[in-house]
């Protein structure tokens, strides 16, 4: 007999551009201020900036300044 294993997420999610009224699961992406975050737990209100809850993953402003 087979055996089912749930894993949950297991890829990032884009969402666009956050939203404090939005309410994220582990993993979703957002933009904010010109850099990528990923949520590293269920978030709701929490600007992408708290270390607590976000985790950087591109900086969009300094990818642009560097093909400059």
């Amino acid at each position: 007999m087979a055996t089912t294993t749930k894993l949950g997420r297991v890829g990032l999610v884009l969402k666009g551009v956050y939203s404090a009224e939005t309410a994220y699961k582990k993993l979703d992406v957002v933009t904010y201020n010109g850099s990528a975050y990923a949520a590293l737990h269920d978030v709701v209100g929490s600007p992408p900036t708290t270390s607590d809850d976000w985790q950087p993953i591109a900086d969009v402003s300094a990818a642009i300044d560097a093909a400059d």
